[in-house]
């Protein structure tokens, strides 16, 4: 039965996998969008995995980063309202 899931980064196969993977190499699949598939040894099966490169991503990952930044905190807060 086909089925598909996200391989989180803090598997040591998948960080094996993207420290192999030449980023000006993948195939492009459509505008912003690139990709890799390869099949991985891992569990003692064969899956195939696809890496996806979003060029949107790093800017959502950025502002996720920055969220708590920009949000002001509690002491924050009560030290305005003095």
């Amino acid at each position: 039965m086909p089925w598909i899931t996200r391989v989180p980064a803090t598997v040591s196969a998948a960080q094996a996998a993207l420290a192999q993977v030449d980023p000006q190499a993948l195939a492009s699949l459509q505008e912003g969008y690139r990709s890799h598939a390869w099949t991985s040894p891992d569990g003692g099966m064969a899956p195939r995995w696809v890496l996806i490169d979003s060029e949107p991503r790093p800017l959502q990952a950025q502002r996720t980063i920055d969220r708590p930044r920009r949000q002001p905190s509690d002491a924050d807060v009560n030290t305005l309202k003095q």
